[in-house]
């Protein structure tokens, strides 16, 4: 008898159990919950900023460039200016694509044979590959890694390009020649992203150099002057402020005893964090050193605050293809079933400039 007659005998019964049970564990959303407090700014931008788009090779973004539409007041029979805007273009990226398998051996299936107990083993596997797809997107969404500081080119991400396009990408600063840590904030930079390249300061992020030394007062003094030069870009306010988890211990310090704890609804996201003008500041581990161009887990050196608007950056999601289970296969000479998920979606961002950054926080803020 082949390997493969024997897995067919050992799953014949257990297919069936198998894809309703695992279509069944999708669609409750029962796991949603494991990625809110390990893996915050992907839960934010599942829950706000998750935008889905039924089809295309690549996601089509609308770019907003610049603010050039002609807008004059009029009197009575005045000729009225009609003139077609520019400042808007549409730009693509290609899909980036993620997988995660489930798999359960002969011995597992034979030994688990009851609707309870296949439930049970598929929720634990399934939970695992949950935890481990999400650690991996997390890692993705803030890599920095590749990302040379005075590169002016942002449009290849690591593993060769596969993987999505990182917020550092989008918000951070790098320019030809540079300063150090590629922190050059002169007019004449220029930026590179999804394959278009300005030197327009409606293009380029917001950017607050916190200088290496601080005192409480002028930590959060620049977090509010990140906040207000990102919301007069137009295109509304920034809505989260993203730290590193000393940037957020500096940020509760510098509040004293005046600290206020907020948690949204249940329904939204699972974790704590407080407000920064009118904005929730909340520490995600994954934050990187921008000013040093390290990765949260390559001893980085100094701090860094991300500002937010998630009105204009959000995750594109392919239709179907958000971590949804295929359909049972029992591969060829092995007594084993894989339930495999798959997930393509990418980072947006239609406004450049509504984003900002403050970079160069020390680890050590003094009270005064």
């Amino acid at each position: 008898m082949s390997a493969n007659a024997v897995s067919n005998n050992t799953f014949s019964y257990y297919t069936s159990a198998v894809a309703a049970t695992a279509d069944a564990l999708h669609k409750s959303g029962a796991f949603m919950d494991i990625i809110s407090k390990s893996t915050p700014t992907l839960d934010r931008l599942r829950q706000k900023g998750k935008i889905t788009f039924q089809g295309g090779k690549q996601v089509a973004i609308n770019l907003m460039y610049g603010l050039d539409t002609p807008v004059d007041s009029y009197s009575d029979l005045d000729s009225l200016t009609i003139t077609r805007s520019d400042g808007m273009t549409e730009v693509f990226a290609p899909w980036a694509q993620y997988h995660f398998p489930v798999v359960i051996s002969g011995h597992e299936a034979r030994t688990n044979k009851g609707k309870a107990e296949v439930a049970n083993l598929l929720k634990a596997r399934f939970r695992q590959g949950m935890l481990a797809a999400n650690e991996r997107l997390s890692n993705d969404l803030w890599d920095v890694s590749g990302l040379a500081a005075t590169s002016q080119a942002v449009t290849a991400m690591g593993n060769g390009g596969k993987n999505i396009i990182s917020i550092p990408a989008i918000v951070g600063p790098y320019a030809d020649g540079g300063s150090t840590g590629g922190m050059d904030t002169s007019d004449s930079r220029k930026y590179s992203l999804y394959g278009m390249s300005y030197a327009l300061a409606y293009w380029h992020a917001q950017m607050q150099n916190a200088g290496g030394t601080l005192i409480y007062q002028t930590y959060i003094a620049g977090l509010r002057n990140l906040f207000l030069n990102c919301a007069k870009q137009g295109g509304g306010e920034p809505d989260v402020f993203v730290g590193d988890y000393t940037a957020y211990a500096n940020y509760l310090n510098s509040l004293d005893t005046k600290i206020q704890y907020t948690s949204w609804k249940e329904a939204d996201i699972g974790f704590k964090g407080v407000e920064c003008m009118g904005a929730m500041f909340y520490p995600d581990r994954h934050v990187p050193d921008m000013d040093n161009c390290q990765n949260w887990d390559d001893t980085p050196v100094d701090s860094s605050v991300f500002a937010l608007n998630t009105e204009h950056l959000g995750l594109a999601i392919l239709s179907g293809a958000d971590f949804i289970p295929s359909k049972p296969k029992e591969p060829e000479n092995q007594d084993v079933m894989v339930v495999n998920h798959f997930f393509e979606g990418q980072m947006i961002c239609d406004h450049r400039s509504a984003q900002g950054l403050m970079h160069d926080i020390p680890a050590s803020i003094a009270a005064s």
